[in-house]
């Protein structure tokens, strides 16, 4: 795991803003110990600044952060969440170092084994000190993105959950997207975002930090739809979830939500779900009537909100053999 000593001293910065980096609206600050994230609203300061700006691939590995750095009412560190981590400065006899919080292992719930993937293969590659093996596409973004680094030893084979086919490790969770192009299929959890809403529930933390010269973020909401099995028989049932919330965490309650389901022959059914809820989740069952075997569903979704339209996408098929 990369460290860094703490060297945070404790007179008062100032902070000049010079520059915003291109494509990333982040204001870079002078002396170079703080960073301004015009799209979520929020500071990295001190050593956790630090610790980004070594990072090989920040924005992918971290995301943006959702909150400034504060105390962590449980283990009394000072902490910073970002979409996908959390970073943590631990005390120990050195001084203080900052970590990656292993957000994997502390919400990790065993799924659905995928017995229909062989994990023995030569793609694959086998971790001693766990007993489970990393293979294929998300083998290949494992090594390319330094995952013995920053995400740590796998906590599980492939499995399913709610929809998805995912890897648990230490520190992260990897996910397989099959709608998506090639080569961009694997993408890492927002484990940071999960954690901070369902563990710290202070939504008052996630709020943007005021900042003269930079306008108020904007509210640019993310969409997530997934079913509750990729496999749906004919004539059996089905759930589509839909999940939408702004970047600080906060559900787009009332929004409008439609689902097109396309089939294979070319019709499209298009529903109306309920509308966002408190939690931020809009759900509906469906049954897709008789449909031969092996044939994929897609689904897109559409939301819309505050002005905005969103759009996603998910899929099923019809099992191999007919029931």
């Amino acid at each position: 795991m990369r460290v860094l000593k703490s060297t945070a001293g404790l007179g008062v910065i100032i902070l000049v803003v010079l520059a915003v980096l291109k494509g990333r609206g982040i204001a870079q600050t002078k002396p170079p110990d703080a960073v301004y994230v015009s799209q979520t609203g929020h500071w990295i300061r001190g050593d956790f600044y630090q610790f980004y700006q070594n990072m090989p691939e920040p924005t992918l590995l971290l995301g943006y952060p959702i909150t400034d750095e504060l105390v962590d009412p449980v283990n009394g560190r000072k902490v910073q969440y970002f979409e996908r981590a959390r970073l943590d400065i631990s005390q120990d006899g050195a001084g203080g170092q900052v970590e990656i919080a292993p957000l994997g292992k502390l919400l990790y719930v065993k799924g659905s084994p995928l017995a229909s993937v062989s994990q023995n293969g030569l793609g694959c590659r086998f971790f001693p000190a766990t007993g489970h093996r990393v293979c294929y596409a998300f083998r290949q973004f494992y090594e390319q993105h330094h995952g013995e680094e920053f995400f740590g030893n796998p906590l599980s084979d492939l499995e399913m959950h709610q929809g998805l086919v995912v890897q648990y490790f230490e520190r992260a969770r990897l996910e397989w997207h099959a709608e998506r192009m090639p080569g961009q299929r694997v993408t890492l959890s927002d484990l940071g975002r999960v954690y901070f809403e369902t563990r710290m529930g202070d939504w008052t933390l996630s709020q943007p930090s005021a900042v003269e010269g930079f306008p108020t973020p904007q509210r640019a909401f993310h969409l997530h739809a997934f079913v509750d099995k990729l496999l749906v028989s004919s004539n059996s049932l089905g759930t589509l979830f839909v999940i939408a919330h702004d970047p600080f965490s906060f559900p787009a309650r009332g929004a409008t939500v439609r689902a097109g389901f396309v089939f294979p022959d070319g019709r499209q059914n298009t529903y109306q779900l309920p509308p966002i809820g408190e939690d931020g989740i809009s759900q509906m069952d469906f049954v897709i009537g008789e449909m031969p075997p092996n044939q994929m569903v897609e689904i897109k979704v559409d939301v819309h909100y505050e002005g905005q339209t969103l759009l996603a996408s998910t899929w099923f098929r019809t099992p191999n053999i007919s029931p």
